[in-house]
């Protein structure tokens, strides 16, 4: 597109100061209708090779809402997911895919679950462990 010309409205984006992609009369400065299967996603790279951000909304059992960081290959590494389970809890889970595993899990209800802390202290200044059920910080030694 040359500088000097103008956007136009396109089928399905609307430019009243709010953006409808897949929707006509948006309510929002920024809405993404789902897909046919249900699902918007709002993808952020910093290159053309897959690496950075996915803000999803899913309609299926499980993972209805998350943020998901990709490496370079354009494999998940890290997520944030409401709902993980798909039973409507209003949990939100921190999800490590290269360890495959839930690093915390923030409830409802006010728990924090880490299920999956080491159980030997880590030597590193900082660290959160679990020493037989009581919850310890490594002072690096």
């Amino acid at each position: 597109m040359a500088s000097n010309e103008q956007l136009k409205n396109l089928t399905k984006v609307i430019m009243n100061g709010k953006v409808g992609i897949g929707d006509s009369n948006p309510a929002d400065r920024l809405v993404l209708k789902p897909d046919s299967g249900g699902n918007s996603t709002l993808r952020i790279d910093h290159s053309n090779d897959d690496n950075g951000l996915r803000f999803t909304s899913l309609d299926t059992a499980g993972f209805k809402a998350g943020i998901y960081w990709n490496n370079s290959g354009g494999q998940q590494k890290w997520s944030i997911i409401a709902d993980a389970d798909g039973d409507n809890s209003g949990n939100l889970r921190i999800y490590s895919h290269d360890q495959n595993k839930t690093v915390m899990e923030l409830r409802f209800d006010g728990k924090i679950l880490m299920p999956n802390l080491p159980t030997t202290n880590p030597n590193v200044a900082g660290a959160i462990w679990n020493d037989g059920g009581t919850l310890k910080v490594s002072s690096g030694s």
